[in-house]
């Protein structure tokens, strides 16, 4: 399970999203929409630990491997095989 509490992101003062929270459960199927610029990627990157939010937290559990596609459908090359910090969506 993945759960995230109160996440708030903002650039240069100007905030992106704020208190955020949801709870993700094995097996879950989830998508992110919505128009440009409303924080979409940078959700993604903060739960793929590639960006910090400035408040709330997120909880992995034990077995939570975190990974992505691009919007072309390939596996994200941002984490190689044998990188430290490859994760997976799926377990």
């Amino acid at each position: 399970m993945l759960t995230v509490s109160d996440l708030s992101k903002s650039f240069d003062s100007l905030p992106l999203f704020k208190d955020v929270s949801f709870e993700i459960h094995r097996c879950d199927k989830i998508g992110l929409i919505g128009p440009n610029g409303v924080g979409k990627s940078t959700l993604v990157r903060i739960l793929l630990r590639q960006l910090l939010p400035d408040t709330g937290f997120i909880r992995y559990g034990q077995k939570v491997k975190t990974g992505y596609y691009t919007q072309e459908g390939q596996e994200s090359q941002a984490y190689g095989d044998n990188h430290p910090h490859r994760r997976h969506l799926a377990d």
